[in-house]
């Protein structure tokens, strides 16, 4: 690893971040050829609550994960700037995102597990070793010549069901995810917008959030029971 690298890495932890890595998107016919996702983990005792969906507290650390993210990419890009390199973040809420298909042009899903950070569950969600489901994600697009990291390029979810059984609407599949795959191929879209509109409804929110299967999913169930010890 070259020392921007290295140096990039360990700033980018110290200004809060849990995840980091450095994706090549050389090939994506992107502006730039690296993508550095950035993922900051969801406070566990607010995760443990999220067995019967969303609340407004769930609501504020998802605003609090989000506004915290966009000061680490304004972070790394005034680092990369002062260096003579190119860098454009895209925030943690993407003005691109597209409420009607639950996407963006180029998702942070897909610069996390381009570099190394998880795997896209039946969730349509990354999945993290580390943290399970229960991270937030943001994105810088950049020019330096930084070293990429592995990309991750296969499912960890196996015969796991259990967003399967949660969603109260069926909308998770039971397909396992492949780089390339959409996500109307892994969750049911119109399923999943329909039960975030009715959270919001009900539960006077103003964000369009769920957070079922991010509490049910094993992987985020061992983050949580770490915390717990």
């Amino acid at each position: 690893m070259n020392d921007l690298t290295v140096e990039l890495k360990e700033n980018t932890l110290g200004w809060g971040a849990d995840l980091i890595g450095v994706a090549d998107i050389s090939g994506l016919k992107m502006p730039f050829p690296r993508a550095i996702s950035v993922a900051v983990a969801l406070n566990p005792d607010i995760v443990e609550t999220l067995s019967d969906g969303p609340s407004l507290r769930y609501q504020d650390e998802y605003t609090s994960v989000n506004g915290r993210i966009n000061d680490i990419l304004n972070r790394i890009v005034r680092f990369l700037s002062d260096r003579g390199h190119k860098a454009e973040m895209e925030p943690a809420s993407s003005p691109d995102f597209d409420r009607r298909t639950l996407s963006a042009s180029f998702p942070h899903k897909t610069a996390a597990t381009l570099a190394g950070l998880g795997w896209i569950g039946k969730n349509a969600l990354l999945i993290t070793e580390e943290y399970g489901s229960a991270v937030r994600l943001g994105t810088v697009f950049t020019d330096a010549p930084l070293d990429a990291d592995v990309p991750v390029l296969e499912s960890s979810c196996g015969t796991c069901s259990a967003c399967l059984q949660e969603c109260p609407v069926n909308a998770p599949g039971d397909r396992s995810w492949s780089p390339g795959m959409d996500r109307g191929s892994l969750v049911e879209i119109e399923a999943c917008m329909g039960q975030l509109k009715f959270f919001m409804d009900e539960r006077g929110l103003n964000h369009a959030i769920c957070g079922i299967c991010i509490r049910c999913c094993p992987w985020t169930e061992r983050y949580l029971r770490k915390d717990r010890d």
